[in-house]
């Protein structure tokens, strides 16, 4: 989820150095209509001194009742004089957008946006702009012959902050200043070479840090074409991504007015996947079309030459719809209606995020669209929880599901700290904390990427918790406390420590700690569960979790039968490392294998542990019991197969049945039953053997 935010803010970052090429190629334009004004002063925002020489642009947007980030349509500039002063006069009444540039005519400077700015006609608005000197890190890049590459771009902490070399191949980063060693850099060109990432963190200090130098190889590239399952091409939108391993780093695809797309700087000779723009709208035609986020591969290339991809289909979305009540059956509005799972094809679906939800109206309706595919619901209002529900989505159809939520007596406050959290914070070279709400990417660089506190209702069976993203049965989360606030600057709250707010009520508190990403999938710890109630307005105070770590590691593959599980559902499969006779929710650790099914958790303690994991289209896998040792690597394969198809051939024989003798011999000395005793009679007859088969035949090709 937070990879798709990424991409999208390097096409922000691209409009923006558009916008500014834009603005410094005309004069200050005077708007037809003198109706109103925009005046302030520039200040640094450390000493309060006026800057003088930055210049500040204005923007528009297309709604005149708004002007936010997406507010690019240029208007006017302006450079403030020997005071700070700036002015833009004669604009017409509607919202605009100010945005300060990065350097003034002595020194640099973050850029200071400020959105919604209402002009009423005859009035003027004062807005004053502070504006933060800018550390920044610079350095060249070159092709192979060390030829310069103008225009490749440089960029750090997630995106955030970018730039584009000049024609002598020299690249200027601006990121908020710190003499200590916090960012990552990474480099992209748009000439056909292969990205590369840095491999070491870098201070932005205020006379420049000097970066890494950056020599790129020529890649090749993958040819494809996008359309719906009619055959249509889908024009002039994103189609797929190529995410390089053990990199922050996407490289993106639009479609031609032919549904053709062409991916390049891909690093040849050697196995890649590609990643579909998950749960986007594509319209053709009247219709919507829509998938989820999978991925597709592997692909092979070779340097300087085009691989051409099989056409990729994308299927017509379909319609949930119903009416949000309350347990009297009242309607209720402006509930946040929002669905995450898996769509037909494997991939994920998270419609989570402000701009995918639906909200529903005065008379409690609400409308959404998704892939087809099976899904659970994300229902929220504030003062009233959702328990439950999932629906099946029908391509082209449309599914009434009515939801309704019961009111909540209130909420209550806790607060606490992660035990001995300086020892298992993300840290650079030097041993400082890094800030890992402010840059994303770290577990890209060896560096564990954050650690966060999530609550989940207490008393939910854990075997119900089945979705591959288990922030979806959280009732809250938030996220440690690590030493810095969003700009840098250091947090006043201590290190460490959390702060939720929860419905009134019992709910366990656990803390995960995500592990580094590289190329085996990710992983997360999970601290010892704390289970605590509380009514309406109670403050419960210092609570303390705490994660137990190690030397021990698990790893494996995922293991389908042939002919199944492709690498969207390798990915779809989720792993929880679970303790015998422990009821807790989630277990000891957590992990999601790579696209090429391979999987690992790392720090783990000494202990016995097995595995459960879950998948589409196969019965949950349970593995035997196991010990760790400290410093030892355990080696556990995940083998998802059908009830009684012991040695995954999808053939009734008599492996198979030996195999469901013994299993039911075991399970009814225990006091248990199994899937494949039809009737429950601890013996083998015909019913048992129908079953086994039937079950082959729905999961078998």
């Amino acid at each position: 989820m937070k990879v798709k935010a990424c991409r999208g803010l390097l096409n922000t970052r691209a409009a923006m150095i558009a916008a500014v090429l834009l603005a410094s190629a005309f004069p200050s334009t005077r708007v037809t209509a003198e109706t109103g004004v925009i005046l302030g002063h520039v200040f640094n925002a450390t000493n309060q001194q006026p800057i003088v020489g930055l210049h500040i642009n204005l923007y528009q947007g297309p709604d005149p009742d708004i002007a936010g980030e997406d507010a690019w349509d240029f208007v006017s500039w302006a450079k403030s004089d020997g005071s700070g002063y700036y002015s833009f006069s004669g604009l017409s009444a509607r919202c605009y957008a100010v945005r300060t540039m990065h350097s003034s005519d002595e020194h640099r400077y973050l850029p200071e946006r400020v959105y919604n700015i209402r002009i009423i006609q005859g009035t003027s608005v004062t807005v004053d702009l502070n504006v933060r000197a800018a550390g920044y890190i610079y350095g060249y890049v070159y092709d192979r012959s060390s030829q310069p590459l103008p225009n490749a771009i440089v960029w750090t902490t997630s995106r955030r902050y970018g730039q584009a070399a000049d024609p002598n191949g020299r690249y200027e980063v601006l990121v908020p200043p710190t003499a200590e060693r916090l960012y990552p850099v990474s480099c992209i060109s748009r000439e056909g070479h292969v990205p590369q990432n840095s491999s070491m963190l870098y201070a932005g200090e205020l006379t420049g840090t000097r970066g890494p130098d950056f020599h790129l190889v020529r890649g090749g590239a993958l040819k494809g074409r996008l359309t719906t399952e009619g055959g249509t091409p889908i024009p002039w939108c994103e189609a797929v991504n190529w995410h390089r391993p053990n990199s922050d780093i996407w490289v993106g695809s639009h479609t031609d007015e032919n549904g053709e797309f062409l991916l390049s700087g891909i690093s040849p000779d050697t196995d890649i996947y590609l990643v579909t723009e998950g749960w986007e709208t594509y319209e053709v035609n009247g219709k919507r079309y829509m998938w989820g986020e999978r991925s597709l591969g592997p692909f092979s290339v070779a340097a300087g030459e085009t691989t051409e991809l099989p056409t990729l289909t994308v299927p017509e979305a379909g319609t949930v719809s119903g009416t949000v009540t309350d347990r009297n059956g009242m309607p209720l509005s402006g509930v946040s209606v929002g669905m995450i799972g898996t769509d037909d094809m494997g991939g994920s679906v998270w419609l989570a995020d402000e701009e995918d939800v639906a909200a529903s109206d005065e008379q409690g309706h609400y409308h959404l669209q998704a892939p087809p595919g099976t899904y659970s619901f994300l229902v929220s209002k504030e003062g009233y929880e959702f328990q439950s529900g999932k629906t099946t989505v029908v391509s082209g159809c449309e599914t009434v599901c009515d939801l309704e939520l019961s009111a909540i007596a209130g909420y209550f406050t806790v607060t606490g700290y992660i035990d001995d959290f300086a020892a298992i914070a993300p840290r650079n070279q030097d041993g400082v904390v890094l800030p890992y709400e402010v840059v994303h990417c770290y577990q890209y660089y060896g560096i564990p990427r954050e650690i966060g506190v999530v609550a989940w209702a207490a008393g939910v069976p854990w075997e119900q918790l089945l979705l591959p993203y288990p922030d979806a049965v959280f009732t809250a989360k938030g996220t440690v406390e690590d030493g810095y606030t969003d700009d840098l600057e250091a947090s006043a709250l201590p290190d460490g420590s959390f702060r939720l707010t929860l419905p009134a009520g019992s709910h366990e508190i656990v803390s995960h700690l995500h592990g580094p990403e590289d190329g085996n999938g990710y992983w997360a710890l999970l601290s010892e569960p704390v289970g605590i109630h509380a009514v309406p307005g109670q403050l419960i105070d210092g609570i303390t979790l705490t994660f137990h770590t190690g030397t021990g590691s698990i790893e494996g593959r995922i293991i389908f039968p042939e002919g199944k599980g492709g690498a969207f559902t390798k990915e779809s499969v989720f792993i929880r490392l679970r303790q015998p006779g422990s009821e807790t929710l989630m277990g000891r650790a957590v992990a999601w294998p790579s696209p090429d099914g391979n999987y690992v958790i790392e720090q783990l303690p000494a202990g016995t542990y097995y595995l459960y994991a879950v998948t589409v289209d196969f019965d949950p896998f349970i593995s035997d019991t196991f010990t760790l040792s400290d410093g030892q690597t355990v080696i556990r394969d995940i083998i998802f197969g059908i009830p009684g198809d012991a040695n995954l051939d999808c053939r009734v024989n008599i492996l198979d049945l030996l195999f469901v003798r013994n299993r039911m011999l075991q399970d009814v000395s225990s006091g248990d039953n199994w899937q494949a005793d039809v009737n429950q009679d601890g013996s083998i007859n015909i019913l048992d053997l129908l079953y086994v088969r039937n079950r082959m035949n729905d999961v078998c090709p």
